[in-house]
């Protein structure tokens, strides 16, 4: 073998060794994560599972606790990988604020109106501060319940993976190089 050719072919089996870590580093769908596919050659509607093993041209889901489908990539138009569930309490407190502000701006008010006997009149200074108190109080114990009925909700959220990328590497084989093709995803 000459120089020229042991040149090269290192430099290629550098460049495969590292294409591969950065592919590997680059895959976004490893076995275990929970994903959410729609295949409609393969399956009605959207499939949820969690990924048995990802090859380079078909994705194995877990789709209950004994039912395996393999989905071919080039059937696959859209991917999604859960990124876990979060609560809804931040906008439970939102929304549950906003009730309780208006809630409590009402009842306040009807109360003034109640015990004075009309409709506020101008200048009416202390059914306005009762009103705008049980506002304020409307929001707070809005906010609370509704953060407390939101942190019971639970969401899960999902983020696109790009399925239309293709990725093409080299890799040693045992007589050379050799080249594959793979959809990233």
């Amino acid at each position: 073998m000459n120089a020229p050719r042991i040149v090269l072919t290192v430099g290629l089996l550098a460049h495969a060794v590292a294409a591969d870590l950065i592919a590997q580093q680059d895959m976004r769908v490893a076995p275990g994560a929970r994903v959410r596919v729609t295949a409609p050659t393969v399956a009605e509607g959207i499939v949820v599972g969690t990924v048995a093993s990802a090859h380079s041209d078909t994705l194995v889901l877990e789709v209950n606790e004994d039912s395996l489908l393999a989905i071919p990539l080039t059937t696959v138009t859209s991917l999604e990988v859960s990124e876990g569930q979060s609560s809804s309490a931040g906008s439970g407190a939102v929304v549950g604020g906003l009730a309780g502000l208006v809630a409590g701006a009402l009842i306040a008010s009807s109360i003034v109106e109640e015990s004075s006997g009309s409709g506020f009149a101008a200048g009416d200074y202390d059914g306005i501060v009762a009103t705008v108190g049980g506002a304020v109080a409307g929001l707070f114990v809005g906010a609370i319940v509704g953060a407390g009925i939101g942190s019971a909700i639970m969401t899960e959220n999902w983020k696109d993976v790009p399925v239309d990328e293709i990725r093409v590497g080299l890799l040693p084989a045992f007589d050379g190089v050799a080249v594959s093709a793979s959809i990233r995803f």
